[in-house]
């Protein structure tokens, strides 16, 4: 079993030889990495505006909220409700 030092140098030598092999190796991997960052931040930030925008609803109940069917489905047109949604709920 390998201990924690020898594991990182093992990794990092990895990286020797692939940069040796391929001098733009080291390049590539820091731009997929980037691509990689820039998908998490994107996706959080999506999932932040999704959280604010569920907060800012009114919660009360759609039946309370509309006065007939045709208001009811005119809150849920508004407030982009789906199919999904409602059986979640």
């Amino acid at each position: 079993m390998q201990t924690w030092t020898q594991n990182h140098a093992a990794y990092l030598r990895s990286w020797l030889d692939e940069i040796r092999d391929d001098p733009s190796a080291l390049a590539r991997a820091a731009s997929e990495a980037s691509r990689a960052s820039d998908l998490v931040i994107g996706r959080y930030e999506v999932t932040r505006a999704e959280r604010a925008r569920s907060r800012s609803r009114d919660e009360r109940p759609l039946s309370e909220r509309a006065g007939s069917a045709r208001e009811a489905a005119s809150l849920i047109a508004a407030e982009g409700i789906t199919p999904e949604d409602m059986r979640t709920k």
